[in-house]
């Protein structure tokens, strides 16, 4: 110990520098020559720290010098396990770290690893205990409701700092369950170390990808229409949708990303950093990140100044866009993480269309400029007509009484009279719908 050797003195051990003939001292009650000698009494008390002993036995011969004083020969020890034994005093546990896993979060797991010292004596073996939420234990190929079953791992060696394995774990996790390990250690003086009882470690198994999807833009039609005039009752200015880890054990969403493609052959994309569509690419460019990590929020949402403006927005007349969203849990499970527009999934993809171009109406019956004696109906049609337009939904019809003595000047409220306001802009009472459809995209719609 610190470059001294101790040796035994009665019943102490006394360092080196304080003894005489290298430590050796004779033994009683010697028996005639080929006889035992008696075993001498262990020391009252150990090294504290753990140690290698070595025990050495020389004898003495009963010859005499010349003038009759006893002087014997001594013997040299030089067999080892003969007339030089040692042994190893180990009364310290070992030690374990286990390296894999070590996350409370795993998605897969194909082997449990670590490592352990043995001491002074080294190791002889490491146990591991795999225990399911549920109480159940793993044997090795199956739960058992068998308490307390150890399984011996694979050692690297036995002296300093051992690595051990065990990988007998081939369809033990199964998604939202909850495990704990444990570990038992032994060294070769017979020292364990035992798990505490909560074990070693505890995981969460979650491999079950998050769900998400798009709630605005919304279907339907297929092809929802919107348009940011001010004038306009369907705006869109923002999208959102729902995101969630479901499960006891899930690990939480930690992130949703947003894309949104522009034309029909959605190979430009909206660029965050620019705020346009500015990148072209084939591929999806997943542009932005839209939640925060460790929030808990079950909705995900993003919004763009330049969306809502009109005109001069980022969003052009006659055109047809995509948005596309992805999302992944804190465990590394993805959800639509691919680049292929083609592969999205439906619930995470949902094309809208862009229309600020106002319809056209024309009148048919009566024709313009006519004279007539008699009218029965009122006859025409309105144009919605393009690629990106949203088409005609419904028409309605205003009579203005601009000249003549039969009846007030202003416009006809339906009723019977022409009591509605002065020449001009018709106000919103003399309006009557006179078409409509539910159908979409429709270009041109008769109205009578």
């Amino acid at each position: 110990s610190g470059g001294d050797t101790w040796y035994l003195q009665g019943t102490q051990f006394s360092s080196g520098t304080a003894v005489v003939d290298d430590g050796y001292f004779a033994t009683t009650n010697n028996t005639p020559a080929g006889g035992p000698w008696e075993s001498i009494a262990a020391p009252a008390a150990w090294r504290v720290v753990d140690s290698t002993y070595t025990i050495e036995a020389r004898g003495e011969d009963a010859t005499f010098l010349p003038d009759g004083t006893a002087s014997g020969n001594y013997g040299t020890p030089a067999t080892s396990g003969v007339d030089i034994v040692q042994f190893f005093i180990d009364d310290t546990a070992p030690t374990v770290t286990l390296v894999t896993p070590s996350a409370a979060y795993l998605n897969t797991l194909t082997m449990i690893s670590g490592t352990a010292v043995g001491d002074l004596s080294g190791l002889s073996k490491v146990e591991v205990r795999l225990q399911r939420g549920d109480s159940q234990e793993w044997t090795g190929s199956s739960w058992t409701a068998t308490t307390s079953i150890y399984s011996t791992a694979t050692l690297s060696g036995t002296a300093g700092v051992v690595t051990w394995t065990w990988d007998d774990i081939v369809g033990a996790f199964d998604n939202d369950q909850q495990y704990k390990i444990y570990l038992r250690v032994t060294d070769l003086a017979g020292n364990v170390r035992n798990a505490p009882g909560g074990g070693d470690h505890t995981f969460s198994f979650d491999n079950s990808a998050p769900t998400l999807s798009i709630g605005f833009p919304a279907t339907p039609p297929t092809l929802p229409p919107y348009s940011n005039t001010a004038e306009s009752t369907r705006k869109s200015t923002y999208t959102w949708g729902s995101v969630s880890d479901l499960g006891g054990q899930a690990s939480g969403i930690t992130e949703v990303w947003l894309a949104v493609s522009s034309g029909t052959d959605n190979d430009v994309w909206w660029n965050d950093a620019t705020r346009s569509f500015d990148t072209s690419q084939a591929s999806i460019y997943w542009s932005t990140q839209v939640y925060t990590a460790g929030s808990g929020a079950t909705v995900w949402s993003y919004r763009a100044a330049q969306w809502a403006t009109e005109p001069g927005g980022a969003f052009a007349n006659n055109t047809s866009y995509k948005i596309y969203v992805r999302a992944r849990d804190s465990v590394g499970n993805w959800i639509n993480n691919v680049t292929d527009p083609l592969a999205s999934g439906a619930s995470q993809t949902q094309a809208f269309k862009y229309d600020v171009s106002k319809p056209t109406s024309a009148v048919s019956v009566p024709v313009n400029g006519s004279y007539i004696s008699s009218l029965s109906a009122f006859s025409g049609t309105s144009l919605d007509s393009g690629s990106g337009l949203s088409g005609v939904k419904t028409v309605y019809m205003a009579i203005e009484h601009i000249d003549g003595a039969d009846g007030a000047i202003g416009w006809w409220d339906w009723a019977g009279g022409f009591s509605l306001g002065a020449a001009g802009t018709p106000p919103g009472g003399a309006w009557t719908q006179v078409s409509s459809t539910s159908l979409q995209n429709v270009a041109a719609l008769a109205w009578s």
